[in-house]
């Protein structure tokens, strides 16, 4: 028996992969699974879409360069993609629909709700993808309109505890839901979990890093680290498996692994689909996390994190206290600094650490945020 839809609900992002890992796996389907209602998805085409495949679900891909001039245009559109699906909530994950949104509202009363997935006044004042007059007139406008918006939103889902201090204008109408691992191979796929011996005495031959592929994740550190650690470990072989959002990084990765068969890069130009990077990650021996610690990063937990850590991958990772309360209980990382390391040291540490002494927690998963997301969401669903 097909149930009566009472809702029509809009996740909608600019650049972000319409099948968004958060935006999609995590909040979608629990939309879908514990409220009665159909989703329509908006956002960048990816080759995972074929995980959208549902009757109640609509997706609405659109593909364009980050820089382009269809990306400014595309609020116009994206109110257009709300004036003929008429949802009666609309998720927004980026400042960027905001307006768009607002005037949607003022005219079919539609619930909006926020998902500050990052802190984009921080991404815009710190990025060195603008010129700092550009960097500083975006993030101030981008600060404007959040505060502009704030008063006729009706929740705010703060991806980041650290969000909080900063964000004065969401007051009393947040919720923080982390992005905690979605993969519990205890629940989802054993297979996935064990694939490496991880014993104290075992060389770790094949390293990954995984993700955000810029200088300010460290993907240029990880190449830097695989020449010195192959010195001593000859047979070792780095993975590079993500998206480089800028052209000229993606060029500059290019060039330089292109006489290193030791060096296997998967996307780089494309995205990756989330489960095909698990899949990596657990045949991995050792990940690197060499992001560095600029004023934007610090404090916030990446997904990524929790998800070696539901894997029980033992981490290389550069010297983060915040990062470091949680990997300690599970000894399940290094922590060093890539700009200037000791390759012995760091050889001798791995060989004479023993990872995951204890098991990981249920609170590293998705489960325990998502109880969280249901209680915030049911007021907008009643």
């Amino acid at each position: 028996m097909i149930k009566k839809v009472h809702h029509y609900t809009v996740i909608a992002s600019t650049l972000k992969p319409i099948a968004d890992v958060r935006s999609y796996h995590k909040i979608g389907k629990t939309i879908m699974t514990h409220f009665e209602t159909s989703l329509c998805l908006i956002g960048q085409a990816s080759s995972n879409d074929k995980d959208t495949n549902n009757p109640s679900i609509k997706s609405k891909p659109h593909s364009f360069h980050r820089t382009s001039l269809q990306r400014f245009f595309f609020p116009l559109l994206y109110f257009f993609k709300l004036i003929k699906n008429k949802p009666n909530i609309i998720i927004m994950c980026t400042h960027e629909l905001l307006f768009a949104s607002l005037v949607y509202k003022l005219f079919f009363r539609a619930k909006l709700i926020y998902d500050i997935q990052e802190d984009y006044f921080k991404n815009c004042y710190y990025s060195n993808a603008y010129s700092k007059p550009l960097g500083l007139f975006l993030a101030y406008y981008v600060r404007l309109k959040e505060k502009t918006c704030a008063r006729w939103i009706s929740h705010f889902l703060l991806a980041e505890k650290i969000y909080k201090k900063d964000l004065n204008f969401i007051k009393n109408k947040y919720t923080t839901i982390e992005n905690k691992s979605l993969y519990n191979p205890n629940l989802d796929n054993p297979s996935l979990r064990y694939t490496t011996n991880n014993n104290h005495s075992r060389k770790k031959v094949k390293l990954i890093i995984t993700g955000t592929l810029s200088k300010k994740f460290g993907v240029f550190n990880a190449l830097f680290f695989i020449e010195a650690y192959r010195k001593h470990v000859p047979n070792a072989c780095l993975y590079i498996v993500g998206f480089a959002p800028l052209a000229s990084e993606q060029e500059e990765i290019k060039e330089y692994i292109k006489t290193k068969p030791y060096i296997h890069a998967i996307g780089i130009d494309t995205i990756v689909p989330h489960e095909e990077i698990i899949t990596l990650v657990s045949k991995s021996d050792l990940v690197l996390m060499p992001y560095a610690l600029d004023k934007d990063t610090l404090g916030r937990i990446p997904t990524k994190l929790y998800e070696y850590l539901s894997l029980q991958k033992p981490m290389l990772i550069q010297k983060n206290k915040d990062w470091q309360k949680i990997t300690d209980i599970y000894n399940a990382a290094v922590y060093i600094d890539f700009n200037d390391f000791d390759i012995q040291g760091i050889l001798g540490e791995l060989t004479n650490t023993c990872f995951y002494t204890k098991e990981v927690s249920d609170d590293i998963y998705w489960q325990s945020e998502e109880k969280k997301l249901i209680k915030a969401l049911r007021p907008y669903y009643s």
